[in-house]
């Protein structure tokens, strides 16, 4: 098992997750090694609800993600 994730049964958002990061070629720049597939929030496939988009953007960067595909 994965030291940095403590078992539990506490909601995912109380766990003390830490994102991890990559260098980004040699930019200098770290990206999360999760990213955000964005395709979905410019009606790509259908309607998008702005809030909803909005809440999942937020949630994404509160969590440490900064690579936004």
């Amino acid at each position: 098992a994965d030291a940095r994730v403590p078992a539990s049964s506490a909601p995912l958002e109380a766990l003390p997750l830490a994102m991890l990061y990559r260098p980004l070629a040699s930019t200098g720049l770290q990206v999360s090694v999760l990213g955000f597939g964005a395709a979905t929030l410019g009606n790509e496939y259908g309607p998008t609800d702005r809030a909803g988009a909005q809440r999942a953007v937020a949630h994404a960067i509160e969590r440490g993600i900064n690579f936004f595909d």
